[in-house]
Formats: structure tokens, sequence, C-alpha cells
């Protein structure tokens, strides 16, 4: 009652949203309600749809190997970035989906841009289990800091890496 009487919040949606934390994320109810009063904060409900967010994508975060700080955090960056909706969090979604499955459109634009080395590291770690989505991410950011890509190398890991929402947001997030 503390968080909807604060952040002016449907109790019921929290109770949601909180159990879709707890469940997906391995926290307590009480931890994730922690982190929701955290996320209404820090400015993760700019767009007004921080619970909406926080009920759609815990799964999908949870089989990205995100804790639910994590996840909490993303939300919160993309409100702070100005990023529309949740085009943030369904980037990274995308990701996770895309360096899965390991399409050759995916292959290819990793190759592109870093070559075949780091891109067989990332996709051999991903598919036996030995770096978790969340960690592939890191990498790439890593790597794309220390590399000069071109435009239209950059255009690629967009699409080809993080869907159509990587498109609309771009790499900066």
């Amino acid at each position: 009652k503390g968080i909807a009487d604060t952040f002016g919040a449907e109790i019921q949606d929290i109770n949601i949203a909180a159990n879709a934390l707890s469940k997906n994320l391995g926290v307590s109810f009480e931890e994730a309600l922690t982190e929701l009063s955290r996320g209404f904060a820090s400015g993760a409900n700019i767009s007004g749809d921080f619970l909406e967010q926080v009920k759609e994508y815990p799964s999908t975060f949870q089989d990205a190997g995100l804790s639910a700080k994590q996840f909490t955090d993303i939300i919160i960056a993309q409100s702070k970035a100005g990023i529309k909706d949740d085009f943030g969090i369904d980037a990274i979604k995308e990701f996770n989906i895309k360096i899965k499955e390991q399409t050759a459109a995916t292959k290819d634009a990793l190759t592109g841009a870093f070559g075949n080395e780091f891109t067989n590291e990332i996709l051999k770690g991903v598919d036996t289990g030995a770096i978790t989505t969340v960690q592939a991410l890191d990498k790439i950011a890593q790597k794309t800091k220390e590399v000069n890509l071109t435009q239209q190398q950059l255009q690629l890991l967009k699409v080809d890496v993080f869907g159509s929402k990587g498109e609309d947001i771009g790499l900066g997030f």
C-alpha cells in the first residue's frame, strides 16, 4: 500500500508486477517490492508504463541472465534517456532472441563489425552456455567502444543483432 500511496499506482498492478519479478528473477516478494519502489523513485515511470514493463518482460530477462536489480536499472536508464515506451528493454529482448538463434544475418553483422574470432567466441559461448546473453551484450558493447565502426557496420548491428527496436533507439543505449 505504501508504494501505491506514494507513487499513485494501483495495488493490484503493484502486486502482479512484484510477483512477476519474484517468480521470474529469483527474489523474494519483499525484494521485488523494494525494486519497484526504487524504480518509481528513480524515474522508471516517466512514460507511465513501468509496471506494465515489469509485468511483461521478467521471464525474458531471466532467460538472458539478468538480476532483478539489473532489470530495474535498464528500465530506469531507458526512461532517463528519453527512449520511447519500452523500446530499450525490447531491444535487449530482441538481442537475447537473435544471439541465441544465431542466424546468418546476426553472425554476418557481428563478423563484419568485429571479425571471425570475436564473433565465434561470442556465439559459441552463448550456444554452450559458457556466457549468458548479458555477458555477450557486455562484451559486444565493450568491443564497440574499442573499434572504429563504419555507419554500415553500425546499421547492420542495430538491425541484425538488436532488431527493429535497436534500429529505433541506436546503439548508444
